[in-house]
C-alpha cells in the first residue's frame, strides 16, 4: 500500500491537511520511508514503519484498549511493589533496530535500560513486548513482527488472541519453545524469572466490569 492509498482511507479534510504539511511524503515509495518521515505523519493517521514500509493500523477497539490498560496496571503494580526501575509504556514509539527504518507501536513495552530512550521513542529493543491481536494487525504480529522482535533482541514476546482466549509466550532470551496459556491461567513473566505472574482470570474480570 502506498502512502497515498493510506491517505485515501481518511476524510478529505484530513487528506488535505496532510498534503499541505507532508506533501513530500507522497513522492516516496514503500521501502523508502524513514523514522523522520514517520514522525512527520499527523497523529490522525495510525501507521507503523517496518524496514521502510508503512503499515496501516486501525484504531484499537474498546476491549483491546481495556485489555492493554489492565495489563499496563498489572505490570506497573508488580514493578512498583518491588521498587523496580523498569519502564512500562502503552503504544509508545519503538525504533526497534535503533536505526531510521523501523518504528513500531507495541500495545505494551517493558524497558529496563533507561539509556535506550529519548523524548520521542524507545531506541532499540524493549525487554518485553505485548501485542494484542486485531483483524488489521494479526498477520504482522504473528509473522513479520515475531521475527523482527526476536532479531532485534527483545527478550520476551507475548501475543494475546482475545477471540481464541490464548496468550502465546515467546521466551527468546532463554531459547525456550513457545508456551501457550488460556485466559483462565496465570502467566509467568520470564524477564522476572517467573516471580511476576499475570492472572488473566483477574484481568478478564476487570474488563467485564467495563461492559
Amino acid at each position: 500500500m502506498t502512502f497515498e492509498e493510506i491517505l485515501n482511507q481518511y476524510t478529505k479534510e484530513t487528506k488535505e491537511m496532510v498534503c499541505e504539511t507532508s506533501a513530500y511524503l507522497l513522492e516516496k515509495k514503500q521501502g523508502e520511508f524513514t523514522a523522520e518521515d514517520f514522525y512527520n505523519i499527523p497523529r490522525e493517521i495510525h501507521v507503523e514503519l517496518i524496514d521502510g514500509v508503512l503499515y496501516d493500523l486501525s484504531a484499537p477497539s474498546m476491549p483491546h484498549q481495556c485489555m492493554a490498560s489492565e495489563l499496563l496496571y498489572a505490570f506497573m503494580h508488580y514493578i512498583k511493589k518491588k521498587d523496580g526501575r523498569c519502564l512500562v509504556t502503552q503504544s509508545s514509539n519503538v525504533q526497534l533496530d535503533a536505526d531510521d527504518k523501523t518504528v513500531v507501536l507495541p500495545d505494551i513495552s517493558i524497558l529496563c535500560d533507561h539509556g535506550k530512550t529519548d523524548h520521542r521513542a524507545i531506541i532499540g529493543a524493549p525487554d518485553l513486548v505485548v501485542e494484542i491481536l486485531s483483524p488489521s494487525t494479526q498477520a504482522i504480529d504473528k509473522g513479520l513482527k515475531l521475527t523482527k522482535y526476536r532479531n532485534a533482541g527483545v527478550k520476551e514476546y507475548w501475543i494475546i488472541d482475545s477471540k481464541k482466549e490464548t496468550v502465546a509466550v515467546f521466551d527468546f532470551a532463554n531459547n525456550n519453545p513457545m508456551a501457550l496459556y488460556g485466559f483462565a491461567d496465570c502467566v509467568p513473566v520470564s524477564i522476572y524469572n517467573g516471580e511476576c505472574v499475570i492472572d488473566f482470570k483477574e484481568i478478564m474480570g476487570a474488563i467485564e466490569k467495563y461492559s
